[in-house]
C-alpha cells in the first residue's frame, strides 16, 4: 500500500459565500412598503377605512425591478431573492381599498399602468349649429349599442361651441359636442374643506367663476362617440362596449384619457375646487344632500359594481349634480398636496404646479360612507386606471 501527500497548494477550497444579491435602492423593504402603503390611490384615512372597505381594483403593470414582490395593502412586504432579476407585482392599491391581483389581469379589475401619461390629443370633433338648453334631464338605461346621442325633451337653442351667455344655478344644458347634460354652478364664494382629515384642512373660503358641470359621470356610451371620432383611446377594459353596461360610469381610464375626452368635448377635468362646490354647494354640506336628512339617499356605496348613472336623484347636489357621492371616484385637473389648502389662493385656486399623484374624490361603489364626503381627498398615479374610478366634465362661463 503506498500513501501519496498531495500539497495544500494542489487543493483549491471555495472561499465562503456571503454575497446574496443586494436589494437595490427602489427595492429596500421599507421603501417598497412604503411605495406600496401610499398609492396608487391612497386615502388619507386607509389603513382606517381598510376594515370596513371592500377590495378595490388591481396594478397589474409597474416598474421592473431586481425582486420579487409580493404584497397587499393590509400585509407586510415580502421580498424574495432571485437568481434572475425578474418582477412581478401583485400589490393592489386603490381609492379605498385593500386589493389583491393574479399575474395574468382580468380585464375588468385589472388598472393598466404606463411609465408616463400620454399628453391629450386636439379635439377632432366638429362643433353642431346649435347648443340647447332644458328644464328638466331624462336619464335612461340604455339596451342597445351605446351611443352618447341625447334628445332632449324642449330646447331653446344658443351657441354650439359655447354655453349661454346667462343662466340660473342649476339650469340644464344639454352640450351639443357630446350630446350630455350639463348643470350651471354660479359665480361666489363657498367654504372648502373640513377639520375631520389634516389634508382637509384648514377649512377656507373660495371664490370661483362660473362654470357648467356635466349632470353626471360621462358614460360608456359618451366616451364610445369620443373614441369613435379619434379623439380618445379605448378604456383598459373588455366590458364597457356591453350594450347592458352603455349608461354606466366610464372606468378604467388613465387621468390623460380622462382629459382626451373633456377637450373633446369642448371643456376640461373640474378643479378640485370646482368638484367640491358643484357636490357640496354653499352651505357646507357632507354630502351633497342636506345635513339634516339622514340615510345615504340611494348612493351607490358598500356595493361590488358599478349602476346606470342618475339612479338615484334623491342624491342630487344643490345644483342638480348626481353621483357625486358613490359608483365611480372621479379625477380631476389638480395634481395633490396634503399642504395645499394653506397656502392655495382665494380665487379660483388651479391646484399645485406639481406632484406624483392626481387628486380623486368622490368615492365609489366600493367606498364606505366616510369616503363619500364631499370634503374627503384621495389620491391615485395619473397613468394608473381602475374599474372603480372615472370623471366628469366642466365647461367654464363665457366671460
Amino acid at each position: 500500500m503506498f500513501i501519496i501527500s498531495i500539497p495544500n497548494s494542489w487543493i483549491e477550497t471555495p472561499a465562503a459565500s456571503n454575497s446574496t444579491p443586494s436589494p437595490t435602492a427602489q427595492d429596500d423593504p421599507a421603501t417598497l412598503k412604503g411605495a406600496i402603503a401610499a398609492g396608487p390611490v391612497i386615502s388619507a384615512t386607509l389603513l382606517a377605512d381598510a376594515a370596513t372597505s371592500t377590495p378595490a381594483p388591481t396594478i397589474s403593470s409597474l416598474p421592473q425591478d431586481t425582486a420579487t414582490l409580493t404584497g397587499t395593502l393590509a400585509s407586510t412586504v415580502a421580498i424574495e431573492d432571485s437568481p434572475t432579476p425578474t418582477a412581478t407585482n401583485s400589490p393592489t392599491v386603490a381609492p379605498s381599498a385593500t386589493p389583491t391581483a393574479p399575474a395574468t389581469a382580468t380585464p375588468s379589475a385589472t388598472p393598466t399602468v404606463v411609465e408616463t401619461a400620454t399628453a391629450p390629443p386636439t379635439s377632432t370633433a366638429t362643433p353642431s349649429s346649435t347648443a340647447t338648453i332644458v328644464a328638466t334631464p331624462s336619464p335612461t338605461e340604455a339596451t342597445s349599442i351605446p351611443s352618447a346621442t341625447t334628445t332632449p325633451p324642449v330646447a331653446t337653442t344658443g351657441s354650439a361651441s359655447e354655453p349661454p351667455a346667462s343662466a340660473s344655478a342649476g339650469d340644464l344644458w344639454i352640450n351639443e359636442r357630446d350630446g350630455a347634460a350639463y348643470r350651471f354652478v354660479p359665480e361666489g364664494v363657498f367654504t372648502m374643506g373640513s377639520d375631520l382629515e389634516k389634508d382637509e384642512s384648514p377649512v377656507h373660503e373660495v371664490y370661483l367663476d362660473a362654470f357648467w358641470v356635466m349632470e353626471t359621470e360621462v358614460t360608456n356610451a359618451l366616451y364610445a362617440e369620443c373614441v369613435a371620432a379619434d379623439a380618445c383611446r379605448s378604456p383598459n377594459s373588455s366590458s364597457w362596449q356591453d350594450p347592458a353596461l352603455a349608461n354606466h360610469p366610464v372606468a378604467e381610464v388613465t387621468w390623460a384619457q380622462a382629459n382626451e375626452y373633456a377637450q373633446w368635448a369642448g371643456g376640461r377635468l373640474p378643479t378640485e375646487a370646482e368638484w367640491e362646490k358643484a357636490a357640496r354647494g354653499a352651505d357646507q354640506r357632507d354630502f351633497p344632500w342636506p345635513n339634516d336628512e339622514p340615510g345615504d339617499h340611494g348612493a351607490n356605496l358598500n356595493s361590488n359594481t358599478t349602476v346606470a348613472v342618475g339612479a338615484f336623484p334623491e342624491s342630487a347636489s344643490p345644483f342638480g349634480a348626481l353621483d357625486m357621492s358613490g359608483n365611480v371616484e372621479e379625477w380631476v385637473a389638480d395634481w395633490y398636496s396634503p399642504t395645499y389648502y394653506a397656502v392655495s389662493p382665494p380665487e379660483n385656486p388651479p391646484g399645485p404646479a406639481e406632484g406624483r399623484f392626481r387628486i380623486v374624490r368622490g368615492g365609489s361603489f366600493y367606498s364606505n360612507r366616510a369616503a363619500t364626503r364631499t370634503a374627503k381627498r384621495d389620491r391615485a398615479l395619473p397613468n394608473s386606471s381602475f374599474e372603480n374610478v372615472g370623471f366628469r366634465v366642466v365647461i367654464p362661463m363665457p366671460k
